[in-house]
């Protein structure tokens, strides 16, 4: 039977003892040095909670300013594909589009981005969140009935509507828009104006709709907006957002 024998060497006289956590900081070094001046816990859980709300602020503040950063120089996002039925046409960009370009100027400023899908009571709510590195996040909300046009099976219903959301939630939650190709034959992309502030402009309004009247009144308006703009891809987003509202209001009624 053998012993091993371990040497350790002394510590210096004097020589403070350190632990890791002491050397790296955080919340458990900050409370072992407010115990050795003497403080009470509820004195502690205070600088704490300031801490936490001071690097709250600093998270928040680093977000602000990557936004800003980011909105200097926004991504181009075209409508490459057409989209033809019962007589309708339209160019419209691809959820693709729309999260490669978003997403690598996002990434270039220390921002990502993930969806949160819900069903429930026939809706599909997506909820678009944006993370800075920082710890900061912000969030934008739509909501829609599963998309019945055409021949789609129940599936395809909800992917059709879980897709126009996650575009839609994103290029709202970044401020952008969707823009023509310049070769349009000539026919221009509309008035110009922000298809993405449109069309939040138009689901605050009908969210802020009390009754069915003044919903169907806000559809009735929204219409003529959008076919001024030929933005018919933001019209059957919004129309998602007026049948969700549509059902809310009558489950009251």
């Amino acid at each position: 039977m053998t012993t091993d024998v371990i040497e350790i060497e002394p510590r210096a006289p004097g020589a403070a003892l350190t632990t890791t956590t002491e050397a790296q900081g955080g919340p458990l070094a900050m409370a072992m040095q407010a115990m050795k001046a003497g403080m009470s816990i509820a004195d502690m859980r205070g600088m704490l909670d300031l801490q936490k709300d001071w690097e709250a602020n600093e998270a928040r503040k680093a977000y602000v300013q990557a936004m800003s950063e980011f909105k200097q120089n926004p991504p181009e996002i075209l409508k490459r594909k057409e989209v033809a039925f019962s007589g309708t046409q339209y160019m419209h960009a691809t959820l693709g589009d729309v999260t490669q370009a978003i997403m690598q100027a996002l990434a270039q400023h220390g921002i990502s981005h993930r969806w949160d899908t819900v069903q429930s009571n026939g809706q599909i709510t997506v909820t678009c969140i944006l993370t800075h590195k920082m710890g900061h996040s912000e969030s934008t909300t739509l909501e829609g009935a599963p998309d019945d046009s055409g021949k789609k099976n129940r599936i395809q219903q909800m992917a059709s509507t879980v897709t126009y959301l996650q575009r839609y939630t994103l290029l709202a939650a970044t401020g952008l828009a969707t823009k023509d190709m310049e070769d349009d034959d000539g026919r221009g992309g509309g008035d110009g104006r922000d298809s993405a502030a449109l069309l939040q402009e138009w689901i605050g309004k009908a969210n802020a709709a009390v009754n069915l009247e003044a919903l169907n009144q806000t559809r009735k308006m929204a219409g003529a907006e959008f076919e001024a703009a030929r933005d018919v891809e933001s019209w059957n987003a919004f129309k998602m957002v007026v049948d969700a509202k549509r059902a809310a209001l009558g489950a009251k009624s």
